[in-house]
């Protein structure tokens, strides 16, 4: 990966830090976080974070090479062993203002993405098409934090033209902050749904939440929103444009097991996914593309070259036949409703098993929304439903209409699988990332 250079003096000026220790301020340096990436020359930045604290990897750092530490002014220096150091208020803003000044020297424009739901997806998409043109960077996997979006617009090199930085969050302030630091061109809201409605209490502050993506747009600059009322309300007030986008805005012609075709601005867009989710997201893209002056047939280049993460609507035969669809990155109420009706419009003429595990991050309203999933399934043309979890238990107990096994480990609900798929089967794995729902399509790969 690409790593900028920079002086002592300069980190110090960027960070408004407190050199410490013996060290040649005009030494040009790289960055490092890690010390097991470490070269010989970098600086170490400190981090903190959940479960480490990078000032205890400080020493490690100066055995491998380093000529600076940069660290947090509350940690107790004198652990440093008048080791050269650059004392900051706090190393993650430090690395944030570090990431800023760097972006800021390129010539390049910053496309930010964010939504309850598909921001990983949406921005792989734009990456697809913006970088069948142009030099392009991205947001790794889905590198979504403060930390990530530092290292992406670090990996930014002096020809790259767009960057897209995908923001996540937890709670309200934290994509402001992103934002404060990325400064957006084009901020992008896919939805807002109810994924973590469990830490932010309720669908309005997640709404609010999101469209802190717009806090920092300047008068150029144009956001792209999923079209919804409490986005609408939630905008931050601005001389921003605003381009909102829906279902409405295009035609669907077909969908197979494999592709879908749409069409929207007098084109019939041809895209590797079928699922009306992803269909809507491609859509959010194509909208951006066109801002930039891309046109339909450069547009649909990329789009063919589109393919999705591991784990999200992964399509995979078996040796017997049957297809296993797995859809198991993520798993929030909105998603699971509109990846399984898709699947039964999809393989109508399958035999539909659904497996089912939990969905975290609900908090107070986990109860409801897994009920609200089983209401849901009973009412489709499913063969047979199997949950995982005690959340997805809940789920089964609102099935009465449609057959159902309920397990508590993946393991077993493999070995039952085992004994009731054949080549007429479709299998659709759907839960929470924390659930490793990966490890029934292993076991029953294997058999």
């Amino acid at each position: 990966m690409y790593k900028p250079v920079f002086t002592i003096e300069k980190l110090a000026y960027i960070t408004k830090g407190k050199l410490i220790g013996d060290f040649d301020k005009n030494l040009q340096v790289s960055l490092s976080t890690d010390t097991r990436l470490i070269n010989t020359g970098d600086v170490y930045l400190a981090l903190c974070g959940k479960v480490f604290d990078g000032h205890d990897f400080v020493d490690r750092a100066f055995e491998k090479g380093a000529k600076l530490a940069i660290v947090d002014k509350n940690h107790n220096l004198a652990t440093f062993n008048k080791l050269p150091l650059l004392v900051v208020d706090d190393t993650t803003i430090a690395y944030l203002q570090i990431a800023e000044f760097y972006k800021k020297q390129q010539n390049v424009k910053i496309i930010a993405v964010t939504g309850s739901a598909g921001k990983t997806t949406t921005k792989e998409i734009l990456y697809c098409i913006f970088s069948s043109k142009f030099k392009t960077q991205k947001s790794l996997k889905n590198h979504n934090n403060e930390i990530g979006l530092c290292q992406t617009l670090l990996a930014i090199e002096p020809e790259t033209k767009y960057c897209i930085v995908e923001m996540g969050m937890r709670a309200l302030g934290e994509i402001d902050l992103l934002a404060s630091f990325a400064k957006p061109d084009i901020a992008l809201i896919t939805n807002v749904g109810s994924a973590h409605i469990g830490i932010l209490g309720s669908l309005e502050n997640i709404a609010k939440a999101k469209c802190e993506i717009a806090n920092y747009l300047s008068d150029r600059a144009v956001l792209v929103a999923n079209e919804n009322t409490l986005i609408e309300e939630n905008l931050p007030k601005g001389n921003y444009q605003k381009i909102f986008y829906s279902f409405n805005d295009i035609e669907i012609i077909e969908k197979n097991k494999n592709s879908s075709k749409f069409k929207y601005n007098n084109f019939v867009f041809e895209f590797p996914q079928n699922s009306d989710y992803d269909i809507l997201n491609a859509l959010a893209a194509i909208k951006i593309a066109l801002i930039e002056g891309f046109s339909n047939e450069e547009i649909q280049k990329g789009l063919l070259t589109f393919k999705n993460i591991e784990y999200r609507n992964e399509i995979t035969k078996l040796s017997n036949g049957t297809i296993v669809v797995s859809d198991c990155y993520n798993a929030n109420p909105d998603s699971v409703e509109a990846s399984i009706k898709n699947v039964c419009e999809i393989y109508k003429n399958k035999k539909i098993i659904i497996v089912f595990g939990d969905m975290f991050e609900l908090g107070d309203f986990e109860e409801f929304y897994h009920k609200k999933i089983g209401k849901f399934i009973n009412g489709l043309n499913v063969n047979y439903f199997i949950s995982i979890g005690k959340l997805a238990k809940i789920s089964a107990g609102e099935i009465s209409k449609i057959p159902k096994k309920i397990f508590t480990k993946t393991q077993e609900a493999a070995d039952f699988l085992v004994n009731i798929m054949d080549e007429n089967t479709l299998i659709f794995l759907k839960a929470s990332r924390g659930m490793k729902f990966e490890q029934i399509l292993e076991i029953i790969r294997e058999k």
